[in-house]
C-alpha cells in the first residue's frame, strides 16, 4: 500500500512539473496536484509551487506520509501539451484510467505534441508583422520584421534547447535582433526602424508575464508574484539593454518615426492575426484556433469602444482584460480545455509592447520624464490586465460556490 500511494504522489507531481515546464500557471498546478491525490485517497495535500521549483507534502487515510520536491530549470508554452496534461488529469480524477495507464500516457505527452517547424516559423511571421504594423508601421515596416521572425525561429530551436539563464537568453536574442534591424538601411532598405523594432520586440516581450505575476500577488500567490515580477523585470531590462547595445552600436540618434494611423476595423483585424499567430508559436490545437483569434479581436473592440466612450485607458484596459477572460473562461467550459489557452493570446492586442520600447527610447535619449511617463504607463496597462483577469475569476468561483452551496443545502432537504 505505501508503494501504491508513492506512486499516486508521484505521478501528481510529475503531471503539475510537466504542466509548469511548458506554461501551466502556479494556481493550475497546485490545484491539479492537489486534486489528483485527493481523488486517489489523500486526507491533506500541501502543494507549493513557485516558478522555479515544487514542494509537495500528502498524507493518506492510513498514516502514510509522502513529500517530495522538484526543481525547474526552463519553461516554455506548449497549449496542446497543456491541454493534454488538463485532460489527462481528469481521467486520472474522475478514476476512468489506471496509475500506470496514466504514468504511459504521461510519457507520451511528454515526447510528442512538439510544435511543428512550418508552424512555428509562420506564427512567428505573422506575429511580428501584426505587431509591427498594430503600433503603427507601415506595410513595408512589417515585412521587414520577416528576418527577425527567421533569426528567432532558429534561435529558439538552437539556443532555447541549451538552458542558459533567461535574462543571457533575452539579452542576446534582442542584441540580435537589433543589429539585422540597423543592418536594414545599410542594405537601402527605407524603414521606420523604430517601428520595426517594436514588431520584433513583442516576439519577445513578458508583457502578459508581467500581468500574470502581478495577478499571482493579488490572488495571495505573493512569493510567486514576487518572483515572476522579478523574472519579468529582469527580460524586460535584459531585452531593453540588447535593443540599446545594437542602438548604439549603429550610432543612431533617431528612430522613433512618426506612426501610421490606421481604422479602427483595420487594428480590429490585426487584433485577430496577432492572437492567431500567437497560438501558432505556443502550439494550440488547430481546432481552438477560430475561438482564440475571435477572442484577440474582441479584446481590442472592447477596450477602443470602451476607451472612445470614457477616456480612460486603465478602466478601458481592466473591462476589456475582463470581458475576454469571461469569453475565454467559456470557451474553456465549453471546450474542456485550461482557460489560459484562450485568454493569454487574446489579451495579446492590450500587452504593453509599444510603450516597453518607448520607455527604451527616451532612456536612450536620457529623456528621464518621458522615460518615467512610459514605465509607469507599463505597469498601468499590466496591472490593469491582472485586474481584469482576476476580477473575473474570483467572481466567477464565488458565484459557483455559491451555486454549489445551494445545490448541497437543497439535496439535504430534499434527502431529509
Amino acid at each position: 500500500m505505501h508503494t501504491c500511494h508513492n506512486d499516486i504522489a508521484e505521478l501528481a507531481i510529475d503531471i503539475g512539473e510537466a504542466l509548469l515546464i511548458n506554461g501551466g500557471e502556479i494556481h493550475r498546478v497546485e490545484d491539479t496536484i492537489s486534486r489528483i491525490c485527493k481523488s486517489k485517497g489523500a486526507v491533506k495535500t500541501d502543494a507549493f509551487c513557485i516558478i522555479k521549483a515544487i514542494v509537495v507534502t500528502v498524507k493518506f487515510e492510513d498514516g502514510t506520509v509522502f513529500t517530495s520536491s522538484r526543481r525547474i530549470h526552463t519553461t516554455s508554452s506548449n497549449y496542446k501539451r497543456i491541454e493534454r496534461l488538463n485532460s489527462l488529469s481528469r481521467e486520472l480524477c474522475s478514476g476512468s484510467i489506471s496509475v500506470e495507464d496514466a504514468r504511459k500516457k504521461l510519457k507520451r505527452i511528454k515526447e510528442g505534441f512538439k510544435c511543428p517547424l512550418q508552424k512555428l516559423i509562420i506564427g512567428y511571421i505573422l506575429f511580428a508583422f501584426s505587431c509591427a504594423m498594430f503600433f503603427g508601421g507601415t506595410f513595408f515596416d512589417a515585412l521587414m520584421t520577416i528576418p527577425c521572425a527567421l533569426f528567432m525561429t532558429a534561435y529558439t530551436l538552437v539556443v532555447g534547447k541549451l538552458g542558459i539563464n533567461k535574462t543571457v537568453y533575452n539579452f542576446i536574442a534582442s542584441f540580435l535582433c537589433g543589429v539585422i534591424i540597423m543592418t536594414l538601411p545599410l542594405l537601402g532598405a527605407q524603414i521606420n526602424a523604430g517601428h520595426v523594432i517594436t514588431g520584433s520586440l513583442m516576439l519577445l516581450i513578458p508583457g502578459i508575464a508581467l500581468s500574470n505575476s502581478i495577478e499571482d500577488l493579488l490572488m495571495g500567490d505573493t512569493t510567486s508574484g514576487i518572483l515572476n515580477i522579478c523574472e519579468s523585470v529582469l527580460a524586460a531590462c535584459a531585452i531593453a539593454a540588447g535593443y540599446a547595445l545594437a542602438i548604439k552600436v549603429f550610432g543612431v540618434s533617431d528612430i522613433l518615426g512618426v506612426p501610421t494611423e490606421y481604422t479602427w476595423y483595420a487594428l480590429l483585424i490585426l487584433s485577430l492575426l496577432s492572437a492567431f499567430s500567437y497560438a501558432m508559436v505556443g502550439n494550440a490545437s488547430t481546432t481552438l484556433f477560430l475561438c482564440i483569434s475571435i477572442g484577440g479581436a474582441l479584446s481590442y473592440a472592447i477596450y477602443h469602444f470602451t476607451f472612445l466612450f470614457t477616456a480612460n485607458e486603465f478602466g478601458s484596459i481592466f473591462i476589456a482584460s475582463a470581458l475576454t477572460t469571461l469569453y475565454s473562461r467559456i470557451c474553456a467550459i465549453k471546450l474542456k480545455c485550461p482557460t489560459p489557452i484562450f485568454s493569454t493570446p487574446s489579451l495579446i492586442p492590450l500587452a504593453p509592447g509599444n510603450v516597453l520600447y518607448l520607455t527604451i527610447y527616451h532612456a536612450l535619449r536620457s529623456d528621464w520624464n518621458n522615460m518615467q511617463f512610459y514605465f509607469l504607463k507599463t505597469l498601468l496597462i499590466a496591472s490593469g490586465i491582472a485586474l481584469g483577469l482576476m476580477a473575473v475569476m474570483f467572481l466567477w468561483d464565488l458565484i459557483s460556490n455559491l451555486i454549489g452551496s445551494a445545490k448541497a443545502v437543497k439535496n439535504k432537504e430534499q434527502n431529509t
